[in-house]
């Protein structure tokens, strides 16, 4: 598994609910502390900000679904 897939599995289980949340944002942030350097800017920008609708989008290619926001454009 790469570390986008593993950050996507970490982001998925926000929208599922299928661990508790706070357990998911320690992970989060564990894998932004281990990673940061390792990750595209705009990521890093979304992972720091906790835009995880955003981090979801941009994981996915999804630029036209990305939620609203400042630092999205919109």
């Amino acid at each position: 598994m790469s570390d986008f897939d593993t950050l996507l599995k970490h982001l998925e289980s926000l929208e599922t609910r299928d661990r508790p949340v706070a357990n998911v944002i320690a992970d989060l942030d564990a894998f932004h502390r281990d990673h940061a350097a390792d990750l595209p800017p705009r990521l890093v920008h979304f992972l720091e900000r906790r835009s995880y609708g955003k981090a979801v989008a941009f994981l996915r290619g999804e630029k036209e679904n990305m939620p609203p926001g400042g630092c999205s454009g919109h």
